[in-house]
């Protein structure tokens, strides 16, 4: 049980997901005891805040964000910083001003669990997580049986995509307003504003297609393993694994098909539904299957349902999507290349890639529904961010969370005034075998 203290919060937010859970957050964080703030340092936040009167535009060049925020949380008296993935470029400095200042840094992240989850963790999410990576430790934690909940409305594909529009929009044509902002993907804002509309255009072909293919493959008496990508941009590739690139992880994955598979086997390329749609994908995995001798044996599908194709996969090859987890609780062997956070000793296959082809390993069920449990209590919130009955589930128990979490420095305080010669590391803040609780 977190202790709670009487002094006064100020949550400072900064980058958050598309659309307007922070700013719905934000409300529900003020109160008499605490009071929100907001740096906008890109037209798109600036859009996505709409809330004027307690935010701040910061113009001024990456080189100099440090010193800014520095002077801004010590002048203002921030207690937390709030943000989304600890790994953008005004993040990470974020995070090293919140160490620097004894600051609560609240992380916010895709759910590890989805459809229906958002992640919220202190200090760092995915590759970055607090969350224990061993059999042992996992084993450790408190598992409390997880509550029945109804399933939440599906969002619909515009309300998928609208929030990365508006924010592309903004940063874009309002681009001059804030000239030095260093964005956080690679791709152009209006070339991935294009990419978008020409795969919103061509949905009904490749769903066609898609529906083909899946149909022929599972017409066929052959076994076959899914390997899902993720997006280019995405941190998990990025900072947290071996790649520097999909194309990179992709051409690994099947060079070790072609090696080590068994020879009636089949590997499955799905695409991640939120691409750009800057790379042709299936020219790409064409031409490396063909490269590596495989072409008839490689099948790729820009979408499919999730849940079908798992269930009748024999293996899934990931870098580290948050799909394993999904495959998990199918009981389909999973093969992480890079740093996950399931990526645990009897959940994943722990052998390497090359071996995994023709003994994966299994994943332990009682494992698994106790390390469901475990991060459900640690860091999963219910919700969604794009729709309304998501964000005021989520925004809701968030705020409790997050009010019901000490502030560090309080803490410290503490320790020191009762006669500690030292003050105790900051373990919840640290990426450590003891994951921070935050109810």
């Amino acid at each position: 049980m977190l202790l709670t203290d009487s002094v006064a919060r100020h949550f400072l937010f900064l980058q958050g997901p598309g659309g307007r859970f922070f700013a719905q957050l934000s409300r529900r964080l003020d109160t008499a005891t605490s009071t929100t703030s907001r740096i906008n340092v890109c037209p798109g936040d600036f859009f996505m805040w709409r809330r004027r009167g307690n935010s701040t535009n910061y113009r001024g060049r990456y080189e100099d964000w440090q010193k800014y925020l520095q002077a801004y949380v010590v002048a203002n008296g921030v207690t937390d910083i709030v943000l989304f993935s600890d790994s953008r470029p005004y993040h990470r400095v974020a995070k090293i001003v919140a160490e620097q200042h004894d600051i609560n840094l609240f992380v916010f992240e895709n759910g590890y669990l989805r459809p229906d989850w958002i992640t919220l963790e202190l200090g760092g999410v995915n590759g970055n997580s607090a969350f224990p990576r061993t059999r042992a430790k996992v084993e450790q934690l408190p598992a409390p049986p997880a509550p029945d909940y109804l399933e939440l409305k599906k969002p619909t594909k515009l309300q998928s995509y609208w929030p990365d529009v508006k924010f592309h929009f903004g940063n874009t044509f309002f681009a001059p307003l804030f000239p030095f902002y260093r964005r956080h993907r690679t791709a152009l804002p209006l070339a991935e504003l294009i990419g978008h509309g020409l795969k919103w255009l061509s949905w009904p072909i490749k769903h066609f297609r898609s529906n083909m293919t899946l149909d022929r493959l599972w017409r066929m008496p052959r076994p076959y393993y899914l390997f899902a990508l993720q997006l280019e941009h995405d941190y998990q590739l990025i900072e947290h694994s071996p790649f520097e690139s999909m194309r990179q992880a992709t051409d690994r994955v099947i060079e070790s098909f072609a090696a080590n598979a068994p020879e009636e086997s089949m590997l499955l390329v799905k695409n991640h539904p939120l691409d750009n749609n800057l790379v042709s994908r299936r020219r790409e995995i064409m031409r490396l299957a063909k490269m590596h001798g495989v072409a008839e044996r490689v099948i790729y599908v820009d979408m499919g349902p999730n849940p079908q194709i798992l269930e009748k996969a024999s293996g899934m090859v990931t870098v580290n999507s948050t799909l394993g987890t999904s495959a998990l609780f199918h009981g389909v062997p999973v093969c992480a290349m890079g740093r996950a956070v399931y990526d645990v000793e009897g959940l994943t296959h722990q052998l390497g890639l090359d071996a995994f082809w023709q003994n994966p390993t299994k994943p332990d069920g009682a494992l698994f529904s106790h390390f469901r449990r475990a991060l459900i209590a640690n860091c999963q919130i219910r919700g969604r961010f794009v729709t309304a009955q998501g964000r005021n589930l989520a925004a809701r128990a968030c705020a409790e969370r997050m009010i019901a979490t000490p502030y560090i420095a309080s803490i410290r305080t503490r320790v020191k005034v009762a006669g500690s010669t030292e003050l105790q590391p900051r373990d919840d803040l640290s990426n450590s075998d003891n994951p921070p609780r935050l109810d």
